[in-house]
């Protein structure tokens, strides 16, 4: 795990002692559902691990892949319930996303949506700035977002 050009450096490392190697550099993580995943827990478990964070760790699952004919059930219910989650003052204990590290992250942020929406998305929740009252109003909030690419 580490920046690209830490990994240049160890991938021309390794390949001069002709050694194998993997690196994870902070790509958009995929999780891969197959139709027989099994179902107790799985839309908390997505949940948790898109949003965990506001989505700004290199664990975060950032693209969630499908399975065809599982798609629309889990897809419907991975909606619904982020819909439901509750975005504000970290230090409330019923809060489940906070805001966005910085100015600059947000502007970043809401840069790829409005991306991902030019090349194809389909916004099915989100994608918005939010401002929630109380001691963090002036926050980078975003509201949980899935965007749909088939």
């Amino acid at each position: 795990t580490g920046s690209t050009a830490v990994g240049k450096k160890i991938a021309a490392y390794c390949g001069h002692a002709l050694k194998k190697v993997s690196l994870e550099l902070g790509g958009k993580n995929p999780t891969i559902i197959f139709a027989d995943a099994p179902r107790k827990n799985l839309i908390d478990t997505l949940i948790r691990s898109a949003f965990q964070n506001s989505g700004q760790i290199c664990l975060c699952g950032s693209r969630i892949l499908i399975e065809k004919s599982a798609y629309v059930e889990i897809r419907d219910e991975l909606v619904t319930r982020t819909k439901h989650l509750r975005v504000g003052d970290p230090l409330d204990a019923k809060t489940q996303m906070g805001s966005m590290i910085s100015k600059v992250h947000f502007e970043k942020v809401m840069s790829h949506i409005e991306l991902a929406k030019a090349e194809g998305g389909e916004l099915l929740c989100g994608g918005n700035a939010i401002s929630p009252s109380g001691r963090c109003e002036p926050g980078w909030f975003i509201a949980p977002t899935i965007i749909q690419k088939l």
